[in-house]
């Protein structure tokens, strides 16, 4: 006589704040029976339980992490987010979990009969509570600590959200709540929906120079699963790359033809004192030197290209001017993938200027202005329609 079917999990879809991916890193090939069954061994009811993060404190179905194996499936539930280390107990409800998992399998090993390019049921995640981090990030502190940013904005349990995974056992893969360059890619989002609302300048900076880092992570965790979004960025860097709330951002596509077609090749000479002035419709680019020196165009490019993909060309934001300096002790971190692809030698956006040289980027104010009064407008923070021909 053939064992009973198992029933298959309740699917409770995902809310507006929260993540589901399905991705080859999570394995493939993975049955959906498999998965159903793992989920099977879940906890149930409507009522909110304490689950433990420390072993021995819970019975092991309220203990987080929590997993089970069978077969082609290892279904995973975990905590997710920062300080989950200093968070011992959390409220949550078991068929909510169950409606997580059932969602999960039924998108990801169970989506269908479509053939994926790494072939059918890919693992994949579904978060729970990502909404919460929204809500803390509307009301955080503004004080960003530059050498650890994460330190001083996340409070303890209030921004933790649950994740559901499910992922060949041979897979192994880091909890994606944490790992995931898709989370890192949604609090961005959320950094800058609230940037978009918010009316005091002291908050906007602070989502500025929050999405700032933010994009770092999302450069930094592409094609890895071996980076938290939320740890330190640890770079060594000599150079400041900081995107002006006053000045107004200029055309993505005009810098872009100015960086590929306006620039030169070789080395360039600089006297003491000496501005270089370069422009390409409403993109204005201004490199200068307080000492004689000699600059390669590669490092000219690398810190524009920075600056470019820093200031102007990024999601969710106003395209802002900039400024590129060598510093020892720089306040601004970045990252990103350069346009042209890798460089020769072993010059990158962190250490592209030598001490003394700068360049500035903004917003050309069209024919008859002239850039070297809009540069002395720049340098000295004043409105740049000044410069405008009468």
């Amino acid at each position: 006589m053939a064992a009973p079917a198992i029933p298959a999990l309740p699917v409770i879809n995902p809310g507006w704040a929260e993540i589901h991916r399905c991705d080859q890193r999570f394995g493939f090939g993975i049955l959906p029976s498999d998965c159903q069954t793992a989920g099977s061994f879940l906890p149930q009811g409507w009522d909110q339980i304490v689950y433990r993060t420390l072993p021995g404190l819970a019975p092991e179905e309220f203990t987080l992490p929590w997993s089970k194996t069978i077969g082609t499936c290892t279904l995973t539930v975990e905590l997710a987010g920062p300080l989950i280390f200093e968070t011992s107990q959390v409220n949550l409800v078991p068929n909510v979990i169950r409606g997580m998992a059932g969602y999960v399998i039924s998108q990801c090993p169970g989506g269908g009969d479509e053939e994926f390019e790494f072939g059918a049921g890919l693992g994949g995640y579904v978060t729970s509570g990502m909404d919460r981090l929204y809500e803390w990030l509307s009301h955080a502190a503004t004080f960003i600590n530059p050498t650890n940013p994460w330190s001083s904005m996340w409070p303890n349990s209030r921004t933790q959200f649950v994740t559901v995974t499910v992922q060949r056992e041979t897979t192994k893969s880091k909890a994606p709540g944490d790992t995931d360059v898709g989370v890192a890619e949604k609090v961005l989002q959320f950094a800058g929906e609230l940037w978009d609302e918010q009316q005091s300048g002291v908050r906007k900076n602070f989502l500025f120079s929050l999405s700032e880092l933010l994009w770092v992570k999302v450069q930094e965790m592409t094609g890895r699963e071996d980076i938290y979004w939320f740890d330190p960025i640890r770079l060594r860097r000599e150079m400041e790359y900081t995107c002006d709330m006053k000045l107004e951002g200029p055309a993505v596509v005009d810098c872009a033809k100015l960086e590929y077609h306006g620039l030169g090749h070789g080395v360039v000479e600089f006297d003491k004192g000496e501005t270089k002035y370069f422009n390409q419709d409403s993109c204005a680019l201004a490199v200068s030197a307080n000492r004689p020196m000699t600059l390669t165009w590669d490092q000219i490019n690398i810190a524009f290209d920075a600056l470019l993909n820093l200031c102007v060309d990024r999601p969710f934001f106003a395209a802002r001017g900039g400024h590129a300096t060598f510093s020892r002790n720089p306040k601004e971190l970045f990252g990103r993938k350069m346009r042209k692809g890798k460089r020769d030698d072993d010059i990158g956006g962190t250490n592209a200027l030598p001490q003394g040289a700068r360049i500035d980027l903004w917003k050309h104010g069209g024919k008859g202005a002239r850039l070297d009064c809009e540069f002395a407008a720049v340098l000295r923070g004043q409105k740049l329609d000044q410069c405008a021909k009468p």
